[in-house]
């Protein structure tokens, strides 16, 4: 007597694993892994102290995180000053306003040219690094 297997079967292929090392649609966390958007602003802040003076611009670098959509400020230290600086702001998610603060801030929200608010202060952004730039290509504004 002769066996006959069905037609549907297919011997001798190998399954795909349920359980992949690497996924096949990547998440954010690991896509975008120690990527980050550097941007160079500056802000206005009031002097009270000197009479000749009314405002100093205070430049910073703002860092976006693409990983986790964390925003990073510094304002690089200058020598005998006399003006605190340093780290303006932690790695943090921020909300784009006071009163919601359920929506963050994210690449979309930072243009060249255009004003960012960050917790009442107004940062110009003025400059990008070469790697934003071409980011900016990758992930296109709509």
């Amino acid at each position: 007597m002769k066996y006959n297997a069905p037609p549907n079967l297919t011997y001798g292929t190998k399954k795909e694993p349920v359980n992949d090392y690497i996924p096949r649609i990547p998440p954010s966390w690991l896509k975008y892994d120690r990527k980050v958007l550097r941007y160079d602003a500056y802000f206005q802040e009031h002097v009270v102290e000197d009479p000749s003076e009314n405002y100093r611009l205070r430049k910073c670098q703002i860092y976006y995180y693409l990983d986790d959509g964390t925003l990073y400020i510094n304002e690089p230290k200058i020598e005998n000053s006399g003006i605190p600086q340093g780290v303006f702001l932690k790695r943090q998610k921020v909300p784009k306003t006071l009163e919601d603060k359920n929506d963050f801030i994210s690449w979309e929200n930072i243009n060249l040219g255009e004003n960012l608010y960050i917790y009442g202060r107004v940062f110009r952004v003025v400059n990008c690094d070469e790697f934003t730039r071409v980011s900016e290509i990758l992930f296109p504004i709509y």
